[in-house]
């Protein structure tokens, strides 16, 4: 004899399957509406320095889009269920003001620093050179604390400077977690290197889930240390 409840409908495995697929194309769908800015861009411009402004205020549509697809990445991992619709515009409304605070700055210095690295390509002094060591490093932490400011501001609320000096003090108090986001950006730009960026666009919400997974430890250690549960 079979013991139990019977089965309900939507237990089933296909039945989850379906809805989880119906969940991240949808957040997806909204995650590229909300970047359309920066997809207009990619469309209609060419990758040329004399574009980088544009560029660059299309890029600051993407915190906003990133924070509220974090949002329903999160719902999902925590509540299996989601309202793609309601959630992301839930999530965006929650966290554009805080994520333009710091977003808008870092797209400003890392194009700056993008722009000098591609100055630097026509020169041959010393100086250069080790410009164009430093520079990549300097892109490359700056990407690394912008990941950790994202979790950070769209689970809990600081001030803008406490959200900094939590960015930079998990960056080496947590090397796990360090080290999955810097693999999930060699695995973003070889996908960037090896397709486009239309693929990378299209994945991108696969990518804040793995981002989501990555960062969960971190989402508990703050809160466990300087505030309650995380929002």
């Amino acid at each position: 004899m079979r013991s139990g409840a019977p089965a309900q409908f939507g237990d089933g495995v296909l039945f989850r399957f379906t809805n989880y697929v119906y969940w991240f194309l949808m957040t997806e769908f909204y995650f590229v509406i909300a970047s359309l800015p920066l997809v207009v861009a990619l469309v209609f411009l060419q990758r040329d320095a004399s574009n980088a402004i544009v560029y660059a205020i299309g890029a600051t549509f993407l915190g906003p889009a990133l924070a509220a697809t974090l949002h329903c990445v999160r719902k999902i991992m925590r509540d299996r269920d989601l309202d793609p619709t309601r959630d992301f515009m839930r999530g965006y409304r929650l966290n554009v003001a805080d994520t333009l605070r710091y977003w808008v700055p870092a797209v400003a210095v890392l194009t700056v620093l993008l722009l000098n690295l591609t100055s630097l390509d026509s020169r041959r002094s010393p100086q250069d050179a080790v410009l164009q060591i430093v520079t990549p490093v300097l892109v490359l932490l700056g990407a690394l604390l912008l990941m950790n400011t994202l979790v950070i501001s769209t689970a809990f609320n600081f001030r803008l400077r406490d959200l900094a000096r939590l960015s930079v003090f998990y960056l080496g108090r947590s090397p796990r977690i360090t080290l999955g986001n810097l693999a999930i950006l060699f695995i973003a730009a070889a996908l960037l290197v090896l397709t486009s960026d239309w693929v990378l666009l299209i994945c991108g919400s696969l990518f804040v889930y793995l981002f989501a997974l990555n960062t969960t430890d971190l989402v508990t250690q703050v809160g466990e240390r300087f505030t309650g549960p995380a929002t």
